[in-house]
């Protein structure tokens, strides 16, 4: 079991990885941000022995992304978003979009900016994981909606879907 990120600074506890197992690979939690000032929804994942967190909610319309699917798509593992089905790349928060010509008859995958903010994942010896909120820095669009509310009091939530 491996966590995308690594280094010895951990962040906010938000289970274990047999809460995640138990929950069917998908954790929906709140943490306090970096700056202390907001909570923010993410969904933690496990998906080939990987553990990975991103914002909670679709950068398009906010949809819960715990309800979506998580598919290969052209070689890139994505979460489907269950509205609207966007499909957001689990590990590098990029939109991944399939076009096609005009005449239907080409097509191709288009990568556009990352849009879903993603989260640095740690595991401890003990199979504690911890998330650390990316750095908020530059604004981007999922932000909007995993933004719960600047006034919550400092807590973690941990719900499983």
């Amino acid at each position: 079991m491996s966590a995308e990120g690594s280094g010895k600074q951990k962040g906010e506890f938000v289970g274990t990885v047999k809460q995640l197992e138990d929950a069917k690979g998908m954790l929906r939690v709140e943490v306090l941000s970096d700056d202390k000032k907001s909570t923010r929804h993410l969904l933690v994942l496990l998906h080939d022995k990987k553990i990975y967190a991103l914002d909670g909610r679709c950068f398009h319309a906010g949809a819960p992304l715990q309800m979506g699917d998580i598919e290969d798509f052209d070689g890139h593992t994505c979460i489907k978003c269950p509205w609207h089905s966007y499909r957001i790349d689990i590990k590098t928060g990029d939109h991944i979009q399939e076009v096609y010509s005009a005449d239907r008859t080409k097509r191709k995958v288009r990568i556009n900016a990352k849009c879903q903010r993603t989260h640095r994942v740690q595991l401890d010896k003990n199979g504690n994981i911890f998330v650390t909120i990316e750095s908020l820095d530059t604004r981007m669009k999922s932000d909007e909606y995993a933004m719960i509310s600047e006034k919550s009091p400092p807590k973690i939530i941990t719900l499983s879907f």
